[in-house]
């Protein structure tokens, strides 16, 4: 839980690379999760970009390292790639020990005076990622392979294998057009290529100038992102092997591949028998086509209201850092709890969150509402392939009699009353899918206020007794509320990409993701 009585102070970064890292961190991770240069003794840097979400921890290292093109390019990738990939390595790994030993001692400040303000998972609960952001290759890799290219690096699982064939490098690349004449020469020990550096520890994810913020353009909640992660892990040590020309290509066949079984997006559906037997490679590949494939687009522009999702968040914990959002209840945030599972909620759930939070606002009865009656108006979200939590909406006006505090308190205390009672209307109907937990959000009327103000509340339904059952079953009976049988209530299931009616777009047309800029110059790029 995080403590809400100390206003939390963040690094923006120490060198401009930094800074970038932390600017994506904010956007993609969030505010209340991303925490920059953390410290584990005075002066001792422990990783440049801390996140810490649930049981999730993701620990980057990020350089910046010049690549000299006046030398030998053997020489010089030997060099950067020591300082740039080798050196994080060495950070990321130690990192990860001392976080899994000491978890209380990390520390938000090079004095370590300020603690981190999210306490740590247990180490046996830590799902670890370790990612390696190397800076300073993309020109110069540009340069060789040709103006097409797009400077990010390479990777094989059989780097060795290559090193000591000359015919190994000429075979994968034989089918790509941008060809040099000395690059069979020039590049017969690796150079630009990267791997999977030890097949007996953490991952280690390495990501450069180019692919890093070209993958967290794509996937940009926490969960896609370390969904990418935890399959990209699993494909890479699960295949005989595996090698791609860019992480930008291996991103594009797991956006196109989904798992219908295991409803998840992965590289190549196959069965895991024939993937242990096959060295899969994947060549350039052409993503102006899936740019403007309709389906594509179509995800785009609808996915545009679930940014309001991630702005509710950002405004709430940004509130929770500098000590303006308070509780009244003695222990913790009650607000913490709450957003971390609407953080964890990928970018399709949060369109689908949004469309109905918005379809709340729009059905809230303006007409039958008398004018001094804060009648509360109330809409369920219940997605069915996560039955552990339901999310409600709650509304209520405020009257003229009663003073803000007063309202606000009035609407916590409803939001109480309905999330309990909900939990107790789920163990009567649903016993068999028990409830972990209930988010709530309540405001005030789009209808009636033109600025709004929200309570965001945790409920944890893990422990509940025969008493509270008894007690909140009779009130809900009393209040009259969640009348509506869950058998029949709406069922929500979120559709990644809408059916949409294929039409060829010009190049000089309107984007379809509504920007306002031509398609040439937006998503047609």
């Amino acid at each position: 839980m995080i403590n809400q009585e100390v206003k939390v102070e963040k690094s923006a970064g120490l060198n401009e690379s930094e800074k970038k890292l932390v600017k994506l961190g904010k956007k993609v991770f969030l505010e209340l999760w991303s925490y920059p240069n953390v410290y584990y003794k005075p002066g001792k840097e422990l990783t440049d970009l801390l996140v810490v979400c649930d049981n999730h921890v993701l620990i980057f290292s990020d350089k910046k390292i010049k690549f000299d093109m006046n030398i030998d390019v053997s020489v010089a990738w030997n060099r950067w790639h020591n300082k740039a990939v080798i050196e994080s390595i060495r950070q990321l790994r130690k990192a990860e020990q001392k976080i899994k030993m000491f978890p209380e001692k990390i520390f938000l400040d090079p004095q370590c005076k300020q603690k981190l303000h999210v306490p740590l998972p247990q180490a046996k609960d830590m799902k670890i990622h370790l990612i390696c952001v190397a800076n300073g290759a993309k020109e110069a890799c540009k340069k060789l392979f040709g103006v097409n290219c797009t400077g990010s690096l390479m990777f094989t699982t059989d780097l060795e294998q290559m090193k000591k064939s000359k015919e190994y490098y000429k075979k994968l690349h034989e089918e790509t057009e941008n060809k040099v004449v000395t690059i069979e020469n020039q590049l017969a020990n690796g150079e630009f290529y990267i791997t999977d550096y030890d097949n007996t520890k953490t991952f280690i994810h390495v990501f450069d100038d180019f692919s890093f913020p070209f993958v967290l353009n794509e996937l940009d909640t926490l969960r896609d992102f370390v969904n990418y992660l935890e399959e990209k892990e699993i494909f890479i040590r699960k295949a005989k092997g595996v090698s791609y020309t860019g992480e930008e290509d291996l991103l594009y066949h797991y956006i196109r591949n989904y798992d219908e079984r295991r409803r998840r997006h992965t590289f190549v559906n196959a069965p895991d028998r024939k993937i242990k037997e096959t060295f899969c490679t994947f060549f350039e590949e052409d993503w102006n086509s899936l740019w403007s494939n309709p389906q594509y687009l179509s995800k785009k522009n609808a996915d545009r209201i679930s940014y309001v999702w991630d702005s509710l968040i950002q405004r709430t914990g940004f509130g929770i850092l500098s000590g303006e959002t308070k509780s009244e209840r003695p222990k913790g945030n009650p607000h913490e709890g709450a957003l971390r599972y609407m953080a964890l909620e990928d970018r399709t759930s949060r369109r689908l969150l949004c469309e109905r939070l918005k379809q709340a606002y729009d059905s809230y009865p303006i007409d039958i509402v008398p004018k001094d009656v804060d009648l509360p108006y109330v809409s369920l979200y219940y997605d069915y392939t996560n039955r552990e939590q339901v999310y409600f909406f709650l509304q209520l006006k405020q009257l003229s009699t009663d003073s803000y505090a007063t309202y606000r308190k009035k609407r916590r205390d409803l939001i109480e009353a309905y999330g309990m009672c909900l939990k107790a209307k789920f163990v009567d109907e649903l016993p068999q899918h028990p409830l972990k937990r209930i988010i709530a959000i309540g405001v005030e009327p789009v209808k009636y206020s033109k600025t709004t103000s929200e309570d965001i509340v945790f409920i944890d339904c893990s422990q509940w007794t025969d008493e509270q059952q008894q007690r909140f079953r009779e009130l809900r009976n009393i209040m009259k509320i969640w009348r509506t049988p869950l058998d029949k209530a709406t069922k929500f299931q979120a559709k990644e990409y809408p059916d949409v009616v294929s039409k060829k777009v010009g190049r000089n047309d309107p984007c379809p993701c509504q920007s306002g800029k031509k398609y040439k110059k937006c998503c047609g790029r």
